[in-house]
């Protein structure tokens, strides 16, 4: 028998780095279980039930680890015999509850990267007037790749990634800068990330005017760790199948201090879109 948790089966949400993408569900089952114990002799079945007993009430911590809300002895008949085999049985029942998760999008295609507002302003004497919602995050595809832009009062310490390559990963760098209003010359060129990260969570010996280009996309993902499970989102390449996106996070050192609105710390990509099949989200937090 089949049994719902909290509402519509939603147990609560999950994040994939900073993305609360992934929907927790779950359900539960109810259900009787019947043991039938034979053997030469009353006595015999009896001691077999026992020792039954004893191993369920053994795993008992386990078992509800396990997810069994319930494990109830339920009935345990008198130990019966049976001519017509000349054996003995005894019968004895548990009533079990148990309770499943399973992750879910709600079948959904994307996430909101930003959300254009028409302002309504189409009096004669005024022109149609419109603004973009968003967060620190973007969304490069084959479309567009503006860039991740994050500016100060501020400290980001990390940026989440979900990915998604059809096939072969799109071609073009990738320049993560930091830098400020009125920074002279150009960004001083790191010649590896890990002194550029020295360079800008240190600000003693910083120019705050510092960049590092990453050859290419997966190069610049390859500095990310696993952030979770690979999660599901509609069907870019239309091939037919759920595309699943790979989740992973970059971690600073230290946060990256913004102290106004002056500085800023930009992700961009060298192409105004992707050349190949392939989505990434980024997300700073």
């Amino acid at each position: 028998m089949s049994r719902a948790v909290g509402l519509g089966n939603l147990r609560g949400t999950e994040a994939r780095g900073s993305f609360g993408a992934v929907m927790l569900k779950g359900g539960r089952m109810q259900a009787v279980v019947r043991f039938e114990l034979w053997g030469p002799s009353a006595a015999a079945v009896e001691a077999d039930t026992l020792t039954l007993m004893a191993s369920i009430g053994a795993q008992e911590v386990a078992l509800r680890a396990a997810g069994f809300l319930k494990i109830d002895q339920e009935s345990a008949a008198p130990a019966e015999f049976i001519a017509g085999l000349n054996t003995w049985r005894k019968a004895i029942e548990y009533a079990l509850l148990f309770e499943y998760s399973y992750e879910d999008t709600d079948g959904a295609d994307s996430l909101i990267a930003h959300i254009p507002v028409d302002l309504g302003l189409d009096a004669v004497s005024l022109p149609e007037e419109g603004m973009v919602l968003k967060d620190h995050m973007v969304r490069w595809d084959t479309e567009a790749a503006p860039t991740l832009r994050l500016t100060g009062p501020a400290a980001p310490r990390s940026i989440s990634a979900l990915s998604f390559v059809a096939g072969a990963a799109p071609t073009g760098q990738v320049i993560i800068t930091r830098t400020s209003e009125g920074a002279p010359g150009l960004p001083l060129d790191h010649v590896s990330f890990a002194d550029f990260l020295d360079a800008i969570t240190d600000p003693a010996v910083s120019p705050a005017h510092d960049r590092f280009t990453f050859a290419s996309v997966t190069t610049w993902l390859a500095e990310f760790s696993s952030a979770g499970d690979a999660i599901e989102l509609g069907d870019w390449n239309t091939d037919a199948v759920t595309d699943a996106y790979d989740a992973s996070i970059l971690t600073f050192p230290v946060p990256v201090a913004l102290a106004d609105a002056s500085q800023r710390l930009e992700i961009a990509f060298e192409n105004p879109a992707f050349d190949r099949s392939a989505v990434l989200y980024m997300q700073a937090r």
